[in-house]
């Protein structure tokens, strides 16, 4: 891991019972993710890699 602060970002439940919901807490988790990689002093752990 780089020399700074590192977070994971872990994907959001789908909790409304609707399957066709799932987009949203999939990008809800993508959105999160794509900001926090805007920090350049933030290392911020693949999606897949949690």
């Amino acid at each position: 891991l780089p020399d700074k602060p590192s977070i994971a970002v872990l994907p959001f439940d789908n909790m409304s019972g609707d399957p066709e919901q799932e987009y949203f807490a999939d990008g809800m988790t993508e959105d999160i993710i794509t900001e926090l990689s805007r920090y350049p002093n933030l290392f911020v752990i693949a999606r897949n890699s949690s």
